[in-house]
């Protein structure tokens, strides 16, 4: 496989190319965000920034994003993550399997890794709360 931060930017990359009005970035983009961010915890400013968007692609393949599955999946903001796994991992009986049980996953092939086809599956869930948001703001406009 790919090496996961090369993948995470071509991901990043045609998402900007498919949504170019949109703010495409990694968390550790938003380092300086929000305002005084030197005086919270690390975790509590990776909260800020789950909390600040609206979809968070989490590529599941090593122990970085899999300990920030385990700690914001219970969290306010655990129905903005889309955590996309190995579907090696899939039907697998473990504590970190049941945690992730509970949040918006989808496994995904190595074919689809290797070709980067991931990203289609990322366009069709940013469509999907985009639409949702859209509902929601004809239904309780401001």
């Amino acid at each position: 496989m790919e090496q996961g931060f090369e993948k995470r930017k071509r991901i990043r990359d045609e998402l900007r190319d498919f949504f170019p009005k949109s703010e495409v970035r990694f968390s550790e983009e938003l380092i300086a965000e929000p305002q005084d961010s030197e005086f919270l915890k690390f975790h509590e400013q990776e909260l800020w920034h789950l909390m600040a968007c609206h979809v968070c692609v989490v590529l599941d393949v090593s122990p970085g994003p899999a300990a920030e599955i385990a700690h914001f999946v219970e969290s306010a903001g655990a129905d903005r993550l889309f955590i996309l796994t190995p579907n090696t991992y899939e039907g697998s009986r473990s504590f970190p399997a049941e945690i992730r049980a509970s949040a918006n996953q989808e496994f995904f092939s190595e074919e689809e890794f290797t070709s980067c086809n991931l990203v289609k599956r990322v366009i069709v869930r940013v469509r999907q709360v985009a639409f949702s948001r859209m509902l929601l703001d004809q239904k309780f406009p401001s």
